[in-house]
């Protein structure tokens, strides 16, 4: 029975390189072994009697595509991240490539369920669980039940407080001065009467008038200006000699 290694489309450029393609990445299940083949670099059988235990699990991203050996004894034939399948051996079955241990086979396949099922009943191992099943469920804790017993009041009833008797009243002095009767506390005591304080002792002083804010700063004087002077004094014109003589004979 043939069993088809995934490969995805995104690594099949990659796997290439190695030789790997469709026609030539599978697991088969025959009558003297398991036989798996993966592109040119990984081709073995291995029989029934060394298998010990077949299950799902997990690839994460770092682990790579391809063959993807450790010095832990896994073998990887992975074309996907996803339906890896791990055979577990039940001792060492030698090295691969003369370097890498090998007792797991994690192996990438298009139908990891009936591969499963199909090796399970070959070699007479019992199938594993469904992963969903082995998941416990979550329960709430459970709330502590009220206990049968009714909560009834005890036969005992607890001592009453002696009641003390009200305060007396003030006297006809007291009232003149406007005492009032003192009232009781929380242990019974009745509080000491203080004479009451006349309204003019009880009410505060009247606050002092504020202070009134200062006047305004007077403004500045302004500069005085300075009277412009001409640049140049005009100088007076010289009378004529015609004008020098009119006045001389006027004078004469």
């Amino acid at each position: 029975m043939r069993f088809n290694i995934r490969i995805d489309a995104i690594w099949r450029a990659g796997l290439i390189l190695g030789g790997a393609t469709s026609q030539n990445s599978y697991v088969i299940l025959g009558d003297d072994g398991m036989h798996f083949r993966f592109g040119l670099l990984f081709n073995r059988t291995i029989p029934y009697d060394q298998v010990a235990a077949v299950f799902p699990r997990s690839w994460p991203f770092l682990y790579g595509i391809g063959w993807r050996p450790n010095l832990r004894g896994v073998i990887g034939l992975t074309g996907s991240y996803h339906d890896v399948v791990e055979v577990r051996m039940k001792r060492r079955i030698g090295n691969w490539a003369g370097v890498f241990p090998c007792d797991r086979i994690a192996v990438s396949l298009e139908e990891p369920e009936a591969f499963i099922a199909e090796l399970s009943a070959r070699t007479g191992l019992a199938e594993p669980p469904d992963a969903s099943a082995l998941a416990k469920p979550r329960r709430r804790p459970s709330r502590p039940k009220p206990s049968a017993v009714s909560h009834q009041p005890s036969a005992k009833a607890p001592a009453a407080k002696a009641l003390t008797p009200d305060p007396s009243p003030p006297s006809a002095e007291g009232r003149a001065r406007g005492e009032k009767a003192a009232p009781a506390t929380s242990n019974g005591r009745a509080k000491a009467a203080r004479p009451a304080t006349p309204k003019a002792q009880a009410s505060a002083p009247p606050k002092a008038p504020a202070a009134p804010r200062r006047a305004p700063a007077a403004p500045r004087r302004a500069p005085a200006a300075k009277a412009a002077t001409p640049k140049r004094a005009v100088r007076k014109a010289a009378p004529s000699r015609t004008a020098v003589r009119a006045r001389r004979s006027r004078g004469s």
